[in-house]
């Protein structure tokens, strides 16, 4: 790799072009501390910590402007060696909590996300339009835009609109097990989307949220992009003709989101950019690892197998934490390489050809894709090295200037407002 292209540069996004739009519209940055009950977990984002992707310091000196900042519920990987290669009906992932419980888990983390803006008030704007998103700029500050990931509702649409009015404004429909009503990408054998799901994609459009259509299923997207009056975003994902995985896009969808005045964000994590990744990992054992550890740590405290998150729980509830049953890291096996940035802007040219310019954003999804980034893309502040591998494969500052915003903006306001 160009050792050019590990050093970020100008923060604020204004990345030495001439723009209208001098800031980053990221479509997914991810929460990855686990929700508490007083918010905490969200605050210590202010602060720069080694261990965390997406901190405040780190968003600001990447240069982006504007983020759906995401959150969410956690959920447990049954078979983690087959979570993309399983066999029709194998089920591979579960959540955490039921239903009425999730959404209690979602009320906690808009709170504390709400915490977090307060907190960092010089520095962040709740963005609830794309009108704010302007003001913000304007202010040089942060545009957070609140995010969900899952659609936790109980089967009820008055808890939809209750998350609008707490200033939800877009939706990731599907992560695993949601809801009877939506199939996820991970479970892509039921009902596509049934009855309910079309009213909540009704009522979302209805009320001005952006729908969210990365991890929902093949079946499901059409379904959306049917039921839809407003166009969708798929917030982090990448092409599946390039790397064949089920999270990846297929050709067909990309082409209708685009169809729709929707767009495609793309993905940071190596197993959704280079072909034979994942499979190199699951090969690595450091899957195996991983599954083991989490069987030792729910027998420790009586959780149900496998379910390392539950375990967690009780351990912090019982301040008896799991520091003598570390959980396995990357740097003990021989992990494959990670995808590089020529790998990801492949990507990027595969959905212009098919898309168009108009078409294609920045997902990254930091804080949710853990160490195995696309080679110099660690971490937020990284965010300009993309900027610098688009302009050597030949793209121009106002199509980059799309990509890195205006593209999600305009949908935004389509969807939004």
């Amino acid at each position: 790799m160009d050792a050019a292209l590990t050093q970020s540069e100008s923060p604020r996004g204004r990345f030495g072009l001439s723009s209208d739009v001098p800031f980053t519209f990221l479509g997914m940055l991810y929460f990855k501390q686990r929700i508490t009950d007083d918010g905490t977990s969200f605050t210590t984002a202010l602060d720069n910590r080694p261990d965390v992707q997406s901190d405040l310091p780190k968003v600001l000196a990447g240069g982006t402007g504007a983020a759906l900042w995401s959150a969410g519920i956690e959920t447990v990987c049954v078979r983690p060696e087959i979570h993309y290669f399983r066999a029709p009906k194998q089920k591979v992932l579960r959540a955490v909590f039921d239903s009425a419980a999730a959404v209690e888990r979602v009320l906690h983390s808009l709170d504390g996300l709400h915490a977090f803006v307060e907190s960092a008030g010089d520095k962040v704007k709740l963005a609830l339009s794309a009108a704010d998103i302007r003001r913000a700029q304007k202010e040089g500050k942060l545009a957070l835009v609140l995010h969900f990931t899952g659609a936790w509702l109980n089967g009820s649409l008055a808890v939809l609109r209750s998350y609008h009015r707490l200033g939800v404004r877009g939706l990731q429909v599907a992560i695993t097990d949601n809801g009877d009503w939506i199939d996820s990408a991970s479970e892509p054998d039921g009902v596509g989307l049934d009855g309910f799901g079309r009213e909540v994609i009704t009522e979302m459009n209805r009320l001005g949220m952006l729908v969210d259509v990365s991890h929902a299923s093949d079946r499901a997207t059409s379904m959306i992009l049917e039921v839809s009056t407003k166009p969708v975003v798929a917030s982090h994902s990448n092409a599946r003709a390039l790397c064949d995985v089920r999270r990846n896009l297929p050709d067909d969808l990309i082409k209708r989101i685009a169809d729709k005045g929707g767009a495609i964000g793309i993905h940071f994590w190596s197993g959704f950019t280079r072909e034979g990744y994942l499979k190199e990992q699951v090969a690595s054992g450091f899957y195996a690892a991983g599954y083991e550890h989490a069987r030792q740590a729910c027998a420790r405290f009586g959780a149900p197998p496998l379910d390392f998150h539950h375990a967690r729980l009780l351990a912090r509830a019982l301040r008896n934490g799991l520091d003598d049953l570390p959980k396995p890291r990357a740097s003990a096996f021989q992990m494959p390489k990670p995808a590089t940035l020529d790998d990801l802007v492949r990507h990027v040219d595969h959905l212009v050809d098919l898309a168009g310019i108009d078409h294609v954003a920045v997902g990254a999804d930091w804080g949710g894709i853990g160490p195995e980034c696309v080679g110099g893309l660690d971490d937020a502040s990284k965010l300009p090295n993309l900027v610098r591998a688009l302009e050597k494969h030949g793209y121009t500052s106002t199509q980059i200037e799309k990509i890195l915003g205006a593209n999600l903006l305009r949908v935004f306001e389509s969807a939004v407002g």
